[in-house]
């Protein structure tokens, strides 16, 4: 199967991680948040109305495999999960783990305060447990 390149702006912000079934699983790039992002790379998607069934359905699946599974293990409060592309267009779906302490609380994660940019032990930590429950799916 050829796959399209994800955009250059989700490149630039998330690392990614792992691929399972066409999507693309990074990591944002912001020690602030665990923060996943799942892109669909099997056509240049915008909307999720877009999306044909079996990707639609595997998106579906693995979003809520990982909300699950990452709220369980980080004892999250609450998981903010948005598709928003306003800013870029590709479809892709965010998975944030919140807690009532962290930086942007209540409020959305969005434009909330300046980036702090993961060292490599908060990447390889997340990485690693992200990784680990990928390879559970």
């Amino acid at each position: 199967m050829v796959y399209v390149d994800c955009d250059p702006r989700l490149e630039r912000d998330s690392l990614e991680i792992g691929f399972v079934d066409g999507i693309s699983v990074r990591l944002m790039n912001d020690a602030r948040f665990l923060w996943v992002i799942l892109v669909p790379l099997t056509d240049h998607y915008r909307e999720w109305h877009d999306l044909e069934e079996p990707v639609s359905l595997n998106l579906h699946k693995l979003a809520r495999f990982l909300s699950r599974n990452l709220q369980s293990s980080t004892q999250a409060s609450k998981v903010n999960i948005a598709s928003l592309g306003n800013q870029v267009p590709q479809l892709h779906l965010h998975i944030v783990m919140r807690h009532e302490d962290d930086a942007a609380w209540p409020g959305p994660v969005w434009g909330s305060g300046k980036t702090i940019p993961m060292d490599t032990t908060c990447q390889t930590q997340r990485a690693s447990l992200i990784n680990a429950l990928i390879s559970q799916y």
